[in-house]
């Protein structure tokens, strides 16, 4: 990732209460849409701004991924990918039993999960999953599981990542990945999303916060 570059500071609200962390827990539907109609705003902006929604990969870690992988099933806009970082599915009760109609039908999702998770359990993982390959192109979803990992990162998963997002956004004929742009856009709560502009990535990652 040697092209990327320093561009623009950007400041955007994207928030939801995380009331429990149950599958059967009650979710805050107005927040979780919200939020994702603010990340979609941004995809439209930079779409606006010249960017294919083809080379538009949006991800995210915990509450981000969870918020990722919601955006990408509703938007309009066609994208690249989708990498879910020890999430879970919001909402997933509104989606259909079956296969999405939208435009992101056969998205391709990398998610990753540590097996020693103990704030969102590899069990919402595996759900997760589970209810992706019904919606989407079954062929697409990879789901990888990291031993003795807890609720964080590693560079293993860095790795398996930026080769992946090389992978897909080399799939596209629209731009070289050589015109990478990097702008960071801050959020609320503990979120992060690094915008890739140019061969575009968001990563909305942070920390979870329990509202009990």
């Amino acid at each position: 990732m040697d092209a990327l570059m320093s561009n623009a500071l950007v400041n955007v609200f994207v928030r939801f209460d995380i009331i429990g962390l149950s599958p059967d827990s009650q979710e805050d539907e107005a927040g979780i849409k919200q939020a994702a109609e603010n990340v979609k705003a941004l995809i439209d902006q930079e779409v606006k701004n010249g960017i294919p929604s083809n080379r538009i990969i949006l991800g995210g870690f915990s509450q981000g991924g969870a918020l990722s992988l919601y955006t990408a099933l509703t938007t309009h806009q066609k994208l690249a990918g989708v990498v879910a970082l020890s999430c879970w599915l919001p909402l997933r009760a509104t989606f259909p039993q079956g296969p999405i109609s939208g435009v992101n039908k056969d998205i391709a999702v990398l998610q990753c999960h540590g097996d020693c998770d103990p704030l969102v359990p590899v069990m919402f993982g595996s759900l997760t999953v589970e209810k992706l390959k019904t919606m989407i192109n079954p062929a697409n979803v990879t789901f990888k599981t990291y031993s003795g990992m807890m609720h964080s990162s590693s560079l293993e998963i860095g790795r398996a990542v930026q080769h992946q997002d090389i992978l897909w956004l080399s799939s596209s004929d629209t731009l070289p990945t050589e015109d990478l742009l990097f702008r960071n856009v801050t959020a609320s709560l503990m979120l992060h999303l690094n915008l890739f502009v140019e061969a575009a990535i968001f990563f909305v990652s942070g920390y979870l916060t329990e509202r009990v």
